[in-house]
């Protein structure tokens, strides 16, 4: 796409819309800013370019775009808001303006957010796909230029339905040899049919590129990275850049599986996955006291970058508020206590805040499976027995029957309950973790003492 160009005196208004400036510009169509008088909202207008040689199929993607994004109504989802035909025919798409910057534009600026920022958007970015996906869409296309930001309240958008396609059936596959090169999935470069695992695909290459800062395969051509896709290696993320959690590794790693039956086979696991590690990365961040490893490389653009929430200045005036405290218990004799107060933990991955994060994440996965195994027991009045039943309830045999630290999750159904062993891995213990399922929905997981 190139830059922004002056409008044309032809293209002041289209319909009741009057045009402010292009945004973009591809071989098929552009994209517009212009302004709705009637409702005084900025909107963007995709218009089908002029003279193309394949006019016929640009004009049914536009169609099927409109259809696709007329369906899913999500905050992660840049809506359609209208259609029509300018004086000459040729037909366009009004949709929500977004007021901020790409995913694209973010790893081209070398702008460098903090990790859990990152992950936040991931999060956002699988919502949304998954709102399309309850509805039977795959969008096929996603890469960093798809995936918009919104300035201030950094809400992410997902557009360009342009190549998505309907899944009208469970498991129905469609057409492949569509979508960008260096996001595609190795399905997708052989050509073969797809479904939404491949979004799966697309989406950790896109955050592969966001984490790494470089791409996850490079080639002189379109052409050689098509071919090469199926049976390159992928280098591990934490190759490239150490510092970046180790869950996140993971997941990405797990998106990115050559085989599409070994990636996350629906949103749920992954969406809990990646709320496991954007909460533990919280935790460590704030347990560092703000300071973040990833210092910005440029200027932020759009509201986005590098915003820490502490520094030397903060942690000064902790100091000078910890002292006084600690005086004035001093001298009204709780010395212990002023003692205990003048010991503030500083940054570091300390043992307390990894024992959170696991915590948090054996949480997560133990709702996530309670409620699948819940769902099953709701239809077949049983809990799932066999990998082929847990697959059956959406559940990968070899990876969401596991807790947080890797014991298998134990299911008694006479009490409608999920067990933990926690990190000893013994059962039995005051380390057991457990959670009730019910035919409609799951509780808050609670400590106990014995499972």
């Amino acid at each position: 796409m190139t830059s922004p160009s002056p409008k044309r005196p032809s293209e002041e208004r289209i319909g009741r819309y009057e045009i402010e400036q292009e945004l973009s510009r591809g071989k098929a169509s552009r994209v517009l800013k212009a302004g709705d008088p009637q409702t005084g909202r900025t909107v963007a207008i995709k218009l089908l370019a002029q003279d193309l040689p394949d006019g016929g199929a640009a004009l049914d993607a536009l169609k099927r775009e409109a259809a696709n994004l007329a369906l899913p109504d999500h905050p992660n989802i840049a809506r359609v808001l209208d259609t029509g035909h300018t004086h000459d025919g040729r037909p366009f798409l009004v949709m929500e303006y977004v007021d901020g910057s790409s995913l694209e534009n973010l790893i081209r600026s070398k702008t460098r957010l903090p990790f859990s920022a990152m992950i936040a958007l991931a999060v956002q970015s699988c919502k949304g796909l998954q709102a399309a996906y309850r509805k039977q869409i795959a969008h096929l296309d996603i890469k960093p230029g798809n995936l918009m930001i919104e300035a201030g309240s950094q809400t992410l958008k997902i557009v360009d339905f342009g190549r998505a396609r309907q899944l009208w059936r469970p498991g129905a596959q469609i057409p492949g040899m569509q979508g960008t090169p260096r996001y595609m999935s190795p399905e997708q470069c052989r050509g073969i049919g797809v479904d939404h695992r491949s979004d799966v695909y697309s989406l950790g290459a896109t955050f592969y590129h966001l984490f790494a800062a470089q791409p996850p395969f490079e080639a002189a051509t379109d052409l050689e990275l098509i071919q090469q896709r199926p049976t390159a290696r992928l280098i591990p993320l934490q190759e490239i850049h150490p510092d970046v959690p180790q869950d996140v590794c993971d997941i990405i790693s797990r998106m990115m599986a050559t085989d599409p039956n070994d990636r996350y086979q629906d949103y749920d696991a992954l969406i809990v996955d990646l709320e496991a590690a954007e909460m533990a990365q919280r935790a460590r961040e704030k347990d560092e006291g703000g300071r973040m490893k990833y210092e910005p490389a440029g200027r932020p653009t759009g509201g986005l970058g590098n915003q820490p929430t502490g520094g030397p200045a903060r942690w000064r005036t902790v100091q000078i508020v910890f002292v006084a405290l600690a005086a004035l218990l001093f001298f009204l004799g709780g010395t212990t206590l002023a003692l205990k107060v003048l010991r503030p933990r500083r940054g570091g991955n300390s043992p307390d805040v990894s024992q959170n994060a696991a915590i948090i994440r054996n949480r997560l996965r133990m709702r996530r499976f309670a409620g699948a195994v819940g769902s099953f027991f709701s239809k077949h009045g049983q809990v799932p027995a066999g990998p082929a039943e847990l697959r059956k309830a959406r559940l990968d045999p070899t990876r969401d029957t596991l807790d947080a630290w890797g014991h298998p999750f134990a299911v008694v159904p006479q009490s409608r309950v999920v067990q933990s062993a926690g990190a000893d891995g013994q059962f039995g213990t005051e380390d057991d973790w457990e959670i009730t399922f019910t035919r409609r929905f799951t509780k808050t997981p609670r400590k106990s003492a014995k499972p």
